[in-house]
C-alpha cells in the first residue's frame, strides 16, 4: 500500500445537534470495512493526543469513557510508517470545538470505490444529525487532500499558478476563522458531491430558487433530499466548471478556483 495517486474526501460542517460519539465512530468503522480495512489507529480526546493501537480506542468508546465536546480519530496506516500526518491511507475524523466538522478521506479505488462512496456515508451523517454545509472532491496525496478541507496548502511549488491556488485554498482557511458565510447560503465552491440545507436552496440563481435552478437542467446535476433540512447535489465532472461560473456570477461563491 501507498499514497500516490489521488485521494477522496469528504468534509461536513456544522449542525444545531448534539452527535453521539459512538454512533459517529460506528460509521467511520464501517466506512473502513466497506473498503476492505480495518482501522489500526485512533484517539479520542483533545486535537494534540496521540493515536493509539485501535483497541484502545475501541474500548474507551464502548465504555463511555469521553466528553461530549472531545475529538475523535481513526486511521489505517500504510505498515511500518510511523509519520502520521503522510502515513494513513484511509483516515476519518470528528471535531468538536471550537467549530463543528467531520471528514473523510480514502485512496482512490481502494476496494473498487471512489467519489460517489460518499453518498452513502452523507446519508448515515443525515441520520445522526442535520449537518449545513459539506462537499466531496478529489485531490493528489501529495497536495493534502484532508489540510484542503480546512484551507491549509500542502505540497504546491512556488510557480504562478499554484501561488494563486494556494490563495483560494487559503481563503476558506480565512472564512472559518470569520465570517462564515456558508452559514447562510454561500457555497466554498462547487464541487462533484455538495451537501446543502435550507439556506443554499433558497438562494436565487436567474430569478429562480437553486433547488429549481438544478432541477430546471439535468446539466446541472441531480437534487435529493437526505434528511430534515439536507439536500445532496451531486453534479458529473464535465459540469462543475459551468455550474461554478454560472453561481460565481451569481455571488453564490466564496472562494472559487477560478484561474
Amino acid at each position: 500500500m501507498n499514497r500516490t495517486g489521488l485521494c477522496n474526501c469528504l468534509a461536513i460542517f456544522d449542525w444545531q445537534d448534539k452527535i453521539d460519539h459512538g454512533q459517529w465512530y460506528d460509521l467511520a468503522v464501517q466506512f473502513f470495512r466497506e473498503l476492505g480495512v480495518e482501522p489500526t489507529l485512533g484517539s479520542i480526546g483533545k486535537p494534540s493526543r496521540l493515536p493509539k493501537p485501535i483497541s484502545a480506542l475501541d474500548t474507551r468508546v464502548r465504555k463511555k469513557k469521553y466528553t461530549k465536546t472531545d475529538d475523535v480519530s481513526v486511521y489505517a496506516m500504510i505498515p511500518k510508517y510511523v509519520q502520521l500526518v503522510f502515513g494513513w491511507y484511509v483516515c476519518a475524523d470528528l471535531s468538536i470545538v471550537p467549530g463543528k466538522s467531520t471528514h473523510f478521506c480514502f485512496k482512490d479505488g481502494l476496494g473498487n470505490q471512489s467519489l460517489p462512496m460518499f453518498e452513502t456515508v452523507i446519508q448515515h451523517i443525515c441520520r445522526l444529525v442535520s449537518p449545513v454545509y459539506g462537499f466531496g472532491y478529489q485531490r493528489p496525496f501529495d497536495k493534502g487532500p484532508d489540510f484542503y478541507a480546512f484551507g491549509m496548502t500542502s505540497g504546491l511549488d512556488y510557480s504562478k499558478e499554484e501561488v494563486k491556488e494556494g490563495d483560494i485554498i487559503a481563503a476558506w482557511s480565512h472564512e472559518l476563522m470569520g465570517r462564515n458565510r456558508h452559514l447562510q447560503g454561500m457555497l466554498r465552491d462547487v464541487y462533484p458531491i455538495n451537501l446543502i440545507s435550507e439556506k443554499h436552496v433558497d438562494r436565487q440563481v436567474d430569478h429562480l430558487s437553486l433547488l429549481d435552478w438544478i432541477s430546471k437542467d439535468n446539466t446541472r446535476g441531480t437534487i435529493e433530499s437526505v434528511g430534515s433540512n439536507c439536500w445532496l447535489w451531486t453534479i458529473p465532472d464535465e459540469s462543475v466548471t459551468r455550474v461554478r461560473h454560472r453561481l460565481d456570477a451569481a455571488g453564490l461563491l466564496i472562494c472559487p478556483d477560478i484561474r
